[in-house]
């Protein structure tokens, strides 16, 4: 028997566990894994997509540990229990090799940017980049720069190298394995979400990024079909 959760708002968030993800009506993820009920007091959900696993540990197995935990049932909004999903991924997985995620992906978002590049003058420069999702530079980046491959005619190569920093920011958010926590908070009858970019466990530290959230928005319900732990449908129109 499937399960399906449904919730009906004036803001558009469409979760599904047929491999894409639309959220806000702005932006589509492919490679969802599952969605998987967290708790029923308050009502949240989990979906992954992009890599299976954080830290050398399935995530299924993450989500299936973390149900467990005592205090579970103590959180009382959807901002809560990701804060404290996130604080259990530092305890219960491994340290990634850090400096190899970087490395790698600097080398691949460099050499496409370098195509994209050549040729540009300085308005057109602007213009390009200006076009990109950023972030503030991560720490863990280290020192990484754009600078040989900014084109001649840019004249403040200094910024224009930072606002790549920051484009690259942007993608490295994208590039680990993505989380939609939702649902609604205790006391509320609102629903709300968090959508976040898990990167890399740099040691003791889960390295990573919200890229976008809600909390507790007007005009809504909820419908809720079986009990399975895996839930096939999540709907926010």
């Amino acid at each position: 028997m499937t399960s399906e959760v449904m919730i009906v708002s004036s803001n558009s968030l469409v979760l599904s566990s047929d491999g894409a993800v639309t959220v806000k009506g702005r932006k589509t993820f492919t490679g969802v894994k599952k969605l998987f009920k967290l708790s029923i007091n308050p009502t949240s959900v989990i979906m992954v997509y992009g890599k299976p696993d954080f830290g050398s540990v399935d995530m299924e197995s993450i989500i299936e540990e973390f149900k467990r935990q005592d205090n579970l049932t103590e959180l009382d909004s959807i901002r809560n229990i990701t804060c404290e999903f996130i604080k259990f991924l530092e305890n219960y997985t491994f340290p990634d090799n850090v400096e190899y995620f970087v490395k790698y992906n600097f080398g691949i978002f460099k050499k496409h940017l370098s195509e994209n590049l050549e040729g540009l003058d300085n308005d057109l420069f602007w213009d390009y980049i200006g076009s990109f999702e950023k972030e503030d530079k991560f720490s863990f980046i280290g020192d990484v720069s754009f600078e040989d491959i900014i084109p001649d005619d840019v004249s403040d190569k200094k910024k224009a190298n930072g606002e790549l920093l920051k484009i690259f920011s942007s993608y490295l958010s994208t590039m680990g394995t993505g989380i939609v926590i939702a649902g609604f908070d205790k006391y509320h009858k609102r629903p709300s979400f968090f959508h976040v970019g898990l990167m890399v466990n740099n040691g003791s530290k889960v390295e990573y990024c919200v890229l976008d959230y809600e909390e507790n928005f007007d005009g809504n319900d909820i419908v809720s079909f079986a009990q399975d732990e895996e839930i096939n449908t999540f709907l926010v129109v």
